[in-house]
């Protein structure tokens, strides 16, 4: 089932994760969180390369998974102390779930200087069940047969990213990867 991105953007799980997901790209950047198929590209570069990760240089591949992928799974109505939250009947039904963030990044190093732009296409993720104890009697619609679990996904929606890695001696400094107000 697809749901419009729209309606959990602005969910209190969804917006505490997205922070946690830019981070991974921050320290993936940065060098201390290798990706298993794009490694550290800060590390290899040298002046004057240009590298388009995650996609080609005029665009983004389909599907999404080509991408660069960081990942936290985010927390649901009434998972947390957030009960005074006003929710809507959509955002209930998600619960917790799993925000990704497929990333498309240009990198660019003068020097000892290397920008970063692109951005991040987040959607949430969650397996729908009738899992014991989530709500009661709800279980046996599963166990009994006339309920099956099944998979929910938002559309994305996007936010340009950017930053400015100094490097000394080849190695990036402290930086901060920034989302660009649209």
């Amino acid at each position: 089932m697809t749901i419009p991105g729209e309606i959990v953007q602005d969910y209190g799980g969804v917006r505490l994760a997205e922070p946690d997901v830019v981070g991974f790209y921050q320290q993936w950047l940065a060098g201390d969180l290798p990706d298993t198929t794009f490694g550290s590209p800060t590390l290899n570069m040298r002046d004057g390369d240009r590298i388009v990760i995650g996609g080609r240089p005029f665009g983004p591949p389909d599907p999404l998974e080509k991408r660069v992928l960081w990942e936290k799974v985010s927390k649901g109505a009434g998972d947390d102390d957030r009960f005074g939250e006003v929710l809507s009947e959509a955002q209930v039904s998600i619960g917790g779930g799993t925000l990704q963030g497929f990333g498309y990044l240009i990198l660019e190093r003068q020097g000892d200087r290397i920008d970063v732009s692109g951005f991040i296409d987040f959607r949430v993720i969650d397996r729908y069940d009738f899992a014991l104890g989530q709500v009661i009697g709800l279980d046996l619609l599963e166990t009994d047969g006339p309920a099956k679990p099944f998979r929910v996904v938002t559309t994305t929606w996007r936010k340009p990213v950017e930053a400015t890695i100094h490097l000394i001696n080849g190695k990036p400094q402290p930086f901060t990867l920034r989302l660009v107000d649209e």
